[in-house]
Order: structure tokens, then sequence, then C-alpha cells
């Protein structure tokens, strides 16, 4: 055996070890106090040059993302950081920004951030030269800023999304170009719901029957079609549009031509549980629309009717996920669409296990065993 073939039997060797897994993290959904406006979302614990942090999960959005501790501390004060429940992102060595680039998250939120790299860990691998965004500077500024890890398609080239960065490596760490993600229900006087991130692939055992595959109908977001939503076995609110399946948002936004429609047709299913008329109404103060405590029991499972070229496959939201109880205050987390557009939010992985095939753009969807 010559030198060659020795050395060429090492290095395929090392690249059979070191290549193609599947990195798992944990993912929790809860309630945040310690940011501006408090309110849910949806994160993960990651590390990036040895620095602890949390990410909001993001299917809306393709960037990577950390707070810069210098310029946040300079505007919100020193100690800032600490104080932050995403916390901030410090370099190693001085930064001296040279190029901003504007990242606008629906008109709400605009960042100003400039590209670095360093490590990142994540699951059990530490993955090295990693490309991400620092936010420099952030409009309005009485809403904090935070980490993110965006999960959409990659859409600039400048800041690919992690995702896609992890197929760049070699050997890369992850078996495909495929993510799964999922939350389990809440146990009882739980604040928190549980589930994963999967990178790589997905896990079978997880879910019930095999995964029912929708098409996206979009190269740069997870938008698919829907078809209707579904109220028990009567009722339904035709759509004939698409839907944006969107992590990074924890609201159900309906375009205002429907809005009322699916807020009565709800007040219709739950009513006829109830036995009793079940209203919902408008509460200005906090923005929402707000229901008796004592009638969440009957609210209605919606089931969006996601369209195939075979049929269509339901995505369920059951009440106990979008009429959350603030002490004795019950509430829809269903809204107006400013963007006049359909969206669902977060809490459709609780009991629902999703798995995103950027390769083959689809969507495959599953009830939780």
């Amino acid at each position: 055996m010559n030198l060659y073939t020795s050395l060429a039997r090492l290095v395929y060797i090392l690249i059979e070890c070191n290549a193609g897994s599947v990195l798992r993290q944990s993912l929790t959904r809860s309630f945040i106090t310690d940011k501006t406006p408090r309110g849910f979302g949806l994160y993960t614990a990651m590390i990036a040059d040895g620095q602890e942090m949390k990410a909001l999960v993001d299917t809306g959005s393709s960037y990577l993302l950390w707070v810069w501790k210098t310029q946040y501390e300079k505007v919100a004060g020193r100690g800032a950081c600490d104080k932050l429940f995403f916390k901030c992102y410090e370099c190693l060595w001085p930064c001296h920004p040279t190029e901003y680039n504007l990242v606008d998250f629906g008109g709400a939120t605009l960042y100003r951030i400039f590209e670095h790299s360093g490590s990142v860990n994540f699951g059990n691998v530490s993955l090295h030269d990693i490309t991400f965004g620092l936010i420099g500077d952030f409009s309005p500024y009485y809403n904090s800023p935070y980490s993110l890890l965006g999960m959409g398609p990659s859409i600039d080239d400048k800041y690919p999304s992690f995702l896609k960065q992890l197929m760049s490596l070699f050997p890369t760490p992850i078996n495909g170009n495929v993510f799964g993600l999922y939350l389990r229900a809440k146990r009882p006087r739980a604040t928190e719901y549980k589930g994963e991130l999967i990178l790589g692939g997905g896990d079978r055992s997880l879910y019930r029957g095999p995964l029912s595959f929708v098409p996206t109908v979009r190269d740069d977001s997870w938008r698919v079609e829907l078809s209707a939503v579904e109220l028990g076995e009567t009722l339904k609110v035709a759509v004939a549009d698409t839907v944006l399946l969107d992590t990074g948002c924890n609201y159900i936004y309906v375009p205002p031509a429907k809005l009322n429609e699916l807020l009565g047709s709800i007040e219709q299913a739950a009513s006829s549980s109830a036995k009793k008329e079940v209203r919902i109404e408008y509460e200005a103060d906090y923005g929402v629309w707000e229901v008796k405590c004592k009638y969440r029991k009957y609210m209605p499972t919606l089931h969006f009717m996601l369209a195939t070229p075979t049929g269509g496959v339901p995505l369920s939201i059951s009440s106990e996920s979008y009429v959350p109880v603030s002490a004795d205050f019950c509430y829809l987390q269903i809204l107006a669409s400013n963007a006049q557009q359909w969206q669902l939010p977060d809490f459709v992985l609780i009991g629902n296990y999703l798995e995103f095939q950027p390769d083959k753009k689809r969507v495959g969807i599953a009830v939780l065993k």
C-alpha cells in the first residue's frame, strides 16, 4: 500500500466519522417578562464564542443575530445586558463596524446590523467561522432587541442562514438540508412548553403515522396554500389564500376582511358546546379579543386546512394554545393583519411536528405521539 492510498483512506475515515448527523437543541415557549414589550416567545439557548445567550427561533426570517453589547449598553446603560433576557454578545477583540445593513421585520422592528463571525455551539458540536450579524442599532428604542436564530429560507448572500452555513461546511455536521420543530403540550400548572429544534433530519419516533407534505408557494418564505379553517364538523371559513408559517410571531394574524367571520364562527362553535351564548368582545385597553374564562373549555379547535394537489392537510390548534389565561383574564391570540395576510405563529407547534425541507420545497406535518 503506497503513501497516497494510506492518506486517502485516512481522509475517508475522518470524513465518515465526523460527517452527517442530526443536531438536537432544546426548545422552549414561555411568557418572557425580561423584555419590552413583555410577551410569549419561542427560543433556544446558544453559545457564541463562549458566551451564553438565548435566541428567538423564527421561521419567518433567515438571519442569525446577536445583540452587540458595546452599543446596547451605550444606549441602555452599563449592566443592561445582564438584565436582558436574550443577553448580549461581546466582541473578543474590539469591533469597528464600517458598513451597516438595515433589516426590517415587517415594518414594526428595524435593526441596523454589521457582519461578524465566530464559533457557535449547537447541540453537542462547536462550529467555527460561522457568519452572523451584530445588532448595532434598533428601532423603536422602547422595545428591547432580541437575538435571533432565523430558520426561514436563506435570502441574503451576505448573511446566509445558519442551516445553509452548516450545509456548506466540509465535512458537513448534518445529514441534510432539513429541520424539524415541535412542542409538547403543557403539563398541569407548568408555565412553559418544551420541545426541540432538530437540524439535519427528522425523528420518526416522535409522531403518529407518516408525514403529510404540503408544498410551499414561495422560495423566500415558508408560505403554503390555505383552503379553509374548519371548526368542528359543520363550521368552516372558506379562505383560498396563502398562509405564512412564522414562529417568530405569537398571534394568529388574519386579513381584516376575514376576521369577523372567523371570530363569529368561533363564537358559534363555543355557544353550541356550552349550550348558551358565548361572546367574544374587543378589549381596547389591551388590544385583544376577550372571552370569559368559564367558556375557555368550550372554545373549538381550529383546523387550518393546508392545500395539496391531493387534498387538504389539517394543521390543528387547540383552544388551550390560542386562548391563554392571565390571572382571571382570558383572550384570543388572534388579531387583524396589517399586512393583509394569514400567519400561523409559534404555538402552532404545540402537539404538532413540522419538518421543513427546503430542497424539496415542502413542509411535512404530523401529530405528536
